[in-house]
């Protein structure tokens, strides 16, 4: 999912851009539902290397506002992995 925070319009665009993947729990030993670590560790990897070739001589300059983490979301037995991104752009 991505979600679009904040953007600020003139000579200089600015804003802040949420990206969430959720990833389902799997089936511990004794039927428990845990987090699936193995996958968690996947996209935060692809992410990161997706982040890393996102400004190569673009009009838009990103940043990550926060670090790439996962988060839990029991209510759906789901962990999301998480970035924010700033960006910047200016518009002549």
């Amino acid at each position: 999912m991505v979600g679009f925070l904040t953007g600020i319009e003139g000579q200089f665009q600015e804003g802040y851009i949420n990206i969430t993947v959720y990833i389902p729990d799997v089936l511990a030993g004794d039927s428990k539902k845990v987090k699936d670590i193995a996958r968690c560790e996947i996209i935060e990897g692809c992410l990161s290397e997706w982040f890393g070739l996102l400004n190569p001589d673009g009009e838009y300059l990103f940043s990550l506002a926060n670090t790439i983490h996962t988060i839990p979301v029991p209510d759906i037995s789901q962990h999301a992995v998480c970035v924010k991104l700033h960006y910047k752009r200016i518009n002549f």
